[in-house]
């Protein structure tokens, strides 16, 4: 049985997997303690809260066990309020600024191999331009922070008609932004894809895999969708987990995903890099987060094993 450890950094996230780790910050501790035990991940990917002896607790489990670290940027900028990137306010504008770069702190301070980013609150067609402007200042100004702490950017395209609304947005318009910034200077910045919210993009991998190459593409979220049923506690942007009853990812599509990144060549077969590769979801219904951890890692070495 090949060993999916050959070909990537297989990650998981705390906060999709356990409801408490936002609820207060010993519920945050204890969920990632919990996710830094599953023995078959070797990467968690999180935001260190501000709490310094909770941050340093964190860190140091982290390492006990021998993990990796990817950071999540704090959501709050993905809103309009106080950290809003795109805000006609200056001062909101320099609150997201400096909040963004705490995290970087944060993400020093645990050995973090990626920063992740998204875009903004997206306003509408009308104030688009304006808002991309602002963002571009933003995004430029951080990343060339990271740059200068030798820390990646990656960003992760969302969706932007509905649930989330995210100025950005469709993968080919990121795609775009990120050569931009890359013609910029800013060698450090990368795209990923999250295969959870393609669907909710109305997207298909092969597109969006496509686009994300030419950008360089540095990670990937592998999670499932619930579009068909509106009743569904699955519905939109939840992350369920793959293979959920209503879902649209399951066993076939993530042996068409892993063919598709093998012959793209972001995994390689020989083993001689590793790539990026995380679960971003919610447990199975009536499973506990440690047993659908293992759930879903089973069903990506089966379906590797498939294909190889």
């Amino acid at each position: 049985m090949t060993d999916i450890s050959n070909f990537m950094h297989l990650g998981i996230s705390p906060a999709a997997l356990f409801s408490t780790y936002q609820t207060d910050p010993l519920s945050h501790l204890l969920a990632v303690k919990a996710c830094a035990e599953l023995e078959n991940y070797d990467t968690l990917e999180l935001l260190l809260p501000d709490d310094e002896s909770i941050r340093k607790k964190e860190i140091e489990i982290i390492k006990a066990h021998g993990k990796r670290l990817n950071y999540n940027a704090p959501a709050q900028t993905q809103v309009e309020g106080p950290f809003d990137p795109a805000s006609p306010d200056k001062n909101i504008r320099q609150n997201a600024r400096d909040f963004i770069k705490r995290h970087v702190g944060y993400a020093l301070e645990g050995d973090a191999g990626l920063f992740m980013m998204t875009g903004c609150a997206d306003r509408g067609e009308k104030d688009r331009g304006e808002v991309m402007a602002r963002f571009e200042d933003h995004f430029f100004t951080c990343a060339a922070y990271c740059k200068e702490n030798g820390l990646a950017v990656v960003l992760e395209p969302l969706e932007r008609d509905r649930f989330k609304k995210i100025v950005l947005g469709p993968t080919r318009e990121c795609a775009d932004f990120i050569i931009k910034m890359q013609k910029s200077g800013l060698t450090n910045a990368h795209l990923m894809i999250d295969t959870a919210h393609l669907p909710l993009m109305g997207e298909t991998f092969a597109d969006a895999l496509s686009h994300t190459l030419k950008a360089s593409m540095a990670h990937l979220h592998l999670g499932d969708a619930v579009l068909g049923d509106e009743n569904s506690p699955y519905y939109g942007h939840t992350h369920p987990p793959v293979e959920i009853q209503g879902g649209v990812f399951d066993t076939e599509y993530l042996k068409e995903v892993l063919k598709s990144l093998f012959d793209a060549g972001y995994l390689d077969k020989s083993g001689a890099k590793k790539a990026n590769v995380s679960f971003e979801m919610s447990p199975y219904p009536g499973v506990s987060p440690e047993l659908s951890a293992q759930v879903a890692y089973e069903k990506l070495k089966f379906a590797l094993n498939s294909i190889i």
